[in-house]
Parts: structure tokens; C-alpha cells; sequence
């Protein structure tokens, strides 16, 4: 069965606008309320979503077919962020109380009663290593056992280099330019603008929760009298000079002892990786597509190598910086001795017990001129979901995926604020705007954890101890070596 892909739009931001005047406030004397549950509203624009996608694909009846979704084992592959035992992203057996168990049963629902087909999950692994090897096992093995796969991007990304999954340029039925998918992803990972082999869109929230942010401390903001951080995003002059200016007045010795360790107060925090982090906010990649869609190494340009130096003299040199541990970093930020804190966005919940109020902030720009924020997504984090080789009805496929894409937007889309967020920071309007700024800054590298760039990656991150700025030499020697690893690379995808 076959149909013309159609171009659908539900005009999505519009109705993401209207999230802060649907949330209730903290009053700014504590830690809010746990407990009750948020509810966030469907907008129009979601609530059109969900009728077009009723119209467009209402009339095609599969007569009970058990589409079979392969995934993580529930509670695993990130999923522990949402419910230690039960959560997923592509299945729940029952309703439930939690609010984006409830939105993924209904757009499963609903996707089931309107293409008369039942979903199935097939819990392949506690991890994506065991996930992927199941994936291409039954593959190998020529067994149609499973119609879509949700797995890391990076894994599907390699898989599909092997020769695993469906091009999604192949599969008529499918419309990849559909609202309800990252066109970010699309446009960032269509090689030659005509092969894709994995996606994401509002289906998936481990794509969200694979977000770099910075953390602030905002009882550390107060007590200093310093100006929320918020309002320099808002003005656009959130750069990581002014990050590092804040950083500057909080980072003291208060043990006594003379020295600066991780038990001193301290004006921002790292991971160790620093130089890689932050040469993300500058506008910057290592690798992406040129205007054909053929991807090109980004590294050898003057506004990379001026970026990099602004990191390492600005940050790597300050003495208001610590590299740490994730223990030491929530230890530090909770105890109110830390201004900032990088980690990923799926990180919250480790601070969600924490007295002080924080809230987050995207990715600080080079300087004031850069025009947007841009952060690269994780894609270790970030799930995807691939079609694999051996599915004998990819059209049908196809048109179930956008209708779960659909039927996603006003359900597990509309609660993505509060699975990220949870009941205490939605109350902050702040922070849901914050948020908004973090998601909208997303980009895809085509380096990030592919392998193939490891050896300039892995320099970037030692740089952090090294005594002087060398990427500029670094560069002049590894460039070629660079540029044929990725050749290499991408020439799967080619043929």
C-alpha cells in the first residue's frame, strides 16, 4: 500500500509559548509543593495535530496487525530518569496515575484504534550494547521479528553504516518533513539530502534529556546579589565571559586550610571535558553537512580555533573552575557551594532533593555577537527510533511511525516540560522558559561519539591540563588524518 507523503503543520510553537501562563508559581520562600501532580493543558495547535492526523490517516485499517516495537527493558536505557522499574518510552499495559505514563498509553491507544493494530514490546536489553546486538542478531539471522527499533542514536547511526536499517528517503509512505520530527536531525544527518536511517521527534524525551545546560544555584545568586543569570539569556548576552565574571565572586577558600579543594566554594563546575562542552555553545561543530548534505570536517576554520582559545584561556586557565566527578559536582552545587554546574539536562533528578532553588540555563554564547545559542545533543543519551532491513511491509511502517509521531504531539510532546522539569521547577516560570532556550539551541555533530573523530576529541580533553594553547599546531598535524577518517566513514553511507 502506498500513498504521497504530505507535508503536515501544527504549528507547535505557539502552543510551547503558552506553557508559563498554564503553570503555577513558586512564591519564592522555599522549595514548592511535591506533592500534587501538573497538569499542562492541549493546545489548539497540539489538539489540530491530533484531528489532521486523524483526517490524513483515519482510513487505513490493518486488521489487527501487532506492530513490534524492539526497546529497552523497562526502567533501563535512561528510562530509570522517568520510573526506576517500569519506565519506556514505547509501552505502558495500563493508564496509570503518572502523567507521561498516561500520555504514552494514550497515543499508543489511539494509534491502535485508528489503524485497528496493537502494539507489542519487545524488551531487548538493560542496556543499548545488548539492545543493538539483538537487533542486528535477528537480522543476521534474516528474522522478521520486529518492525521499528528505539535505540541510542550513535548505535543506530553505526548500525546503519553495516547495513542494518531502512533508508527513511525509501520508505514512500513515510513523511520525515512531518512537524512531529527533529528537522534539525533531519537536515543535520541526511547524508547527500537523500539517505536517513534513524530520527527522532516528539515520540522520544531521552532526545531532550541528552541536553547539555548549566546549572545555577539561585540561593548563591541572592545571597551575593548578583543579577539572575535569566536575564542575560533574555538580552542575549549570556557569553561565557559573564559566566566566568559571576564565577569569579563566589570561588573562595573557606576550609582554612589555604588550599582550593573540592571542599572550598567554587563559581562553576565541570565534568572534565570542558573544552568539548563549551566550544558547543560557540556556534560550532566538528563535522557537518555542507550544502549537498555531505559531511565536512568544521575544525579548520578561524572561528573554531579562536573559539577554542576563548575556552581554554577563559575557563581551563581560570581558577574558578573544578573539574570533577558527577558525586563531587551535586555534592558542591547542593551544598550551596557552587554558583554554575554543566551537566546533562537528564542530571535533575539527581537534584531534585536539594533545599536551595536552582534552575538552568542554556549553553553561554562566545561573545555577544554570535546570533543564536547552540548546543550539540548527546547522542549517547539521545534515543532514535530505525526500521530494520528484514521488514517486510516498510509503507505500512511507515504510516503507523507518523501516526505515533502524530498522536505524540498533544500526549507525550505536551508533558514534556513536566517529565523533564517534575512539579517543583514547572512552578517557576523562569525555568520553563529557560528550558525553551536549552531545546531550541539543540544541533547534531556528525562526530559526536560516531568513533571516528576520537583522536581529536580525546586531544581536546586532555587539553584541560595542559599548560599552553595548542589545538592550532594539533590541527595543522591531524587534519588530514581527520579528514580521512571521516571519508572513511561516511563512505558506507554512500555505498
Amino acid at each position: 500500500m502506498r500513498t504521497s507523503k504530505i507535508r503536515l503543520t501544527a504549528l507547535l510553537l505557539a502552543g510551547l509559548m503558552l506553557i508559563p501562563a498554564l503553570v503555577s508559581c513558586n512564591n519564592g520562600n522555599g522549595p514548592a509543593d511535591t506533592s500534587d501532580s501538573i497538569s499542562i493543558d492541549v493546545t489548539d495547535a497540539d489538539a489540530a495535530t491530533t484531528a489532521l492526523v486523524k483526517k490524513t490517516y483515519g482510513m487505513y485499517d490493518y486488521d489487527g496487525y501487532s506492530f513490534r516495537i524492539l526497546g529497552f527493558d523497562q526502567g533501563c536505557g535512561g528510562a530509570n530518569l522517568i520510573d526506576e522499574d517500569t519506565g519506556s518510552e514505547i509501552w505502558y499495559e495500563e493508564m496509570g496515575s503518572d502523567n507521561y505514563q498516561s500520555a504514552v498509553y494514550k497515543r499508543n491507544k489511539l494509534t491502535e484504534e485508528l489503524l485497528n493494530i496493537t502494539i507489542k514490546p519487545i524488551w531487548g536489553g538493560q542496556n543499548v550494547y545488548d539492545l543493538i546486538a539483538l537487533a542486528r542478531r535477528l537480522v543476521d539471522n534474516q528474522e522478521n521479528a520486529y518492525d521499528m527499533v528505539v535505540a541510542n542514536i550513535d548505535r543506530c547511526m553505526r548500525a546503519a553504516m553495516d547495513g542494518y536499517f531502512y533508508n527513511y528517503y525509501d520508505i514512500d509512505t513515510f513523511d520525515l518533513r512531518a512537524d512531529w520530527w527533529d528537522q534539525k536531525l533531519v537536515d543535520a544527518y541526511s547524508y547527500a539530502n537523500s539517505k536517513l536511517y534513524t530520527i527522532v521527534g516528539h515520540y522520544n524525551v531521552f532526545d531532550d534529556y541528552a541536553m547539555p545546560v548549566v546549572f545555577y544555584n539561585q540561593a548563591v545568586v541572592e545571597e551575593n546579589h548578583l543579577t539572575d543569570p535569566a536575564e542575560y539569556v533574555r538580552d542575549g548576552t549570556w557569553t561565557i565571559d559573564k559566566m566566568m565574571e559571576d564565577a569569579a565572586k563566589i570561588t573562595k577558600e573557606i576550609t582554612g586550610d589555604s588550599v582550593m579543594t573540592v571542599d572550598d566554594s567554587w563559581g562553576f563546575l565541570d565534568n572534565g571535558y570542558v573544552m568539548i562542552h563549551f566550544i558547543e555553545g560557540c556556534d560550532t561543530l566538528i563535522a557537518g553537512p555542507d550544502a549537498d548534505g555531505i559531511p565536512e570536517i568544521k575544525i579548520n576554520s578561524e572561528h573554531y580555533v579562536n573559539a577554542a582559545e576563548h575556552v581554554y584561556n577563559a575557563i581551563v586557565c581560570s581558577p574558578s573552575y573544578l573539574s570533577t566527578d558527577n558525586d563531587n559536582g551535586i555534592t558542591i552545587f547542593s551544598d550551596d557551594r557552587a554558583l554554575y554546574y554543566y551537566e546533562m539536562l537528564g542530571c535533575i533528578n539527581q537534584l531534585r532533593t536539594m533545599e536551595s532553588t536552582f534552575s538552568l540555563l542554556p549553553l553561554p554564547k562566545y561573545n555577544e555577537e554570535q546570533l543564536k545559542y547552540t548546543s550539540t545533543v548527546n547522542t549517547v543519551w539521545s534515543t532514535a527510533l530505525s526500521v530494520p532491513i528484514t521488514n517486510t511491509d516498510v509503507d505500512r511502517t511507515g504510516i503507523i511511525m507518523d501516526v505515533l509521531g502524530g498522536f505524540s504531539t498533544d500526549t507525550v510532546h505536551t508533558t514534556l516540560y513536566e517529565v523533564l522539569l517534575g512539579a517543583r521547577l514547572i512552578r517557576q516560570p523562569d525555568t520553563v522558559e529557560m528550558l525553551r532556550y536549552v531545546l531550541d539551541s539543540k544541533q547534531y555533530d556528525w562526530s559526536k561519539e560516531f568513533g571516528w573523530a576520537n583522536s581529536f576529541t580525546n586531544a581536546l580533553a586532555g587539553m584541560t591540563k595542559d599548560t599552553s594553547f595548542t589545538l592550532a599546531s594539533s590541527l595543522r598535524s591531524n587534519l588530514r588524518v581527520l579528514e580521512k577518517s571521516l571519508k572513511l566513514y561516511v563512505q558506507k553511507i554512500a555505498d
